[in-house]
C-alpha cells in the first residue's frame, strides 16, 4: 500500500479527531473517537478507508513515540526523585484516601 496523501488530508484528520474527541468522550483520554474522527475525516477528503486507516494509526503511533521519546529525554536530563515503589506505597494507604476522599 503506497500512502501518498495531501498534507490538507492529514490535517483534516487532526481536526477530525480532536472534534470526535471533545463531542463524544467516552472511553479514556478519548483515544478511540479520536483514530475514527482522523480516519472518517480523511476518508470524506477522498482517500480509501484502509489507507484512512492505516494513516490514523500512523499518526498514533507517531504521536506517542515522539511523547515517550519527549518524557524519557527530560527524566534522563532532569532525574526523578522518587520510585515507583513510594509512590504506589502512597496509593494503596488508604488511612490517605479516606482524609483526601469526603463521604
Amino acid at each position: 500500500m503506497i500512502l501518498n496523501t495531501n498534507f490538507l488530508f492529514i490535517q483534516a484528520g487532526v481536526v477530525g479527531g480532536y472534534i470526535a474527541r471533545w463531542y463524544s468522550p467516552i472511553g479514556m483520554g478519548g483515544i478511540g473517537q479520536y483514530m475514527w474522527g482522523f480516519a472518517l475525516a480523511v476518508y470524506m477528503s477522498g482517500v480509501g478507508m484502509p489507507q484512512a486507516v492505516t494513516i490514523a494509526l500512523l499518526d498514533f503511533v507517531v504521536r506517542y513515540a515522539a511523547l515517550l521519546f519527549v518524557f524519557v529525554v527530560f527524566v534522563m536530563w532532569k532525574g526523578v526523585k522518587t520510585s515507583f515503589p513510594a509512590v504506589a506505597g502512597l496509593y494503596n494507604r488508604t488511612e490517605l484516601a479516606e482524609k483526601l476522599v469526603p463521604t
